[in-house]
C-alpha cells in the first residue's frame, strides 16, 4: 500500500513582494561601484577611461543606471 503524502505546508501571512535592491557592483566584471566613483571623484580620472580599463558597463549594462545614481549621489 502506498504511504499517504502529507499536504503542504500553508503559509500564515502572505509573502510580500520582493523589492529590488540596487546593484553595487558590475555583476559581469565584479568592479565595485565604489572604486569607479573613487577613481572619478578622489583621483579624478575621466568615467570612459575607467569604463573602458574595467569593462563595466560594457557587457550586458545592467549595471548602467545603478552605477549612473552611484556617480550622480557622488557617493
Amino acid at each position: 500500500m502506498a504511504a499517504a503524502l502529507n499536504p503542504a505546508p500553508v503559509l500564515e501571512a502572505p509573502l510580500r513582494p520582493a523589492v529590488p535592491r540596487a546593484m553595487t557592483r558590475c555583476e559581469c566584471t565584479g568592479v565595485a561601484f565604489a572604486e569607479i566613483v573613487r577613481q572619478v571623484y578622489v583621483d579624478g580620472r575621466p568615467l570612459e577611461e575607467i569604463l573602458g580599463r574595467t569593462g563595466c558597463t560594457q557587457n550586458c549594462g545592467a549595471c548602467r543606471p545603478d552605477l549612473q545614481a552611484r556617480l550622480d549621489a557622488g557617493r
